[in-house]
């Protein structure tokens, strides 16, 4: 359950059945309230915000917790937001075409 906000209810009802959740957040007090409260991974956005460099400076305190940026990232930068500690990225509008897709998972996948 991927949400746009951090919600104490949403993670709440994820926990009770059983589903990860994976809510949104920005500063480093909304990463680690989500981390603590259960979240499967918090999701960082915007990330274009602080880029790769943001991720890596949250992290530096919060190594545990898996970070997924959103929002800024594209298949010029998903690599360097992976290399700064992110388990993962996600892209949206990012992708405006199949050559784009293309070159984004080249850049992660190799």
């Amino acid at each position: 359950i991927i949400t746009p906000n951090l919600s104490a209810a949403v993670l709440e009802r994820s926990a009770a059945l059983g589903a990860p959740a994976i809510p949104c957040a920005l500063t480093p007090t909304e990463v680690e309230t989500a981390w603590t409260s259960g979240a499967a991974l918090v999701k960082l956005f915007p990330a274009r915000l602080g880029g790769p460099r943001y991720v890596r400076d949250v992290l530096a305190p919060l190594a545990d917790v898996p970070l997924l940026p959103t929002g800024g990232v594209d298949a010029t930068n998903a690599q360097e937001f992976l290399e700064a500690g992110a388990v993962a990225v996600g892209v949206g509008s990012g992708l405006g075409s199949d050559d784009e897709l293309r070159r984004l998972l080249d850049a992660v996948v190799g």
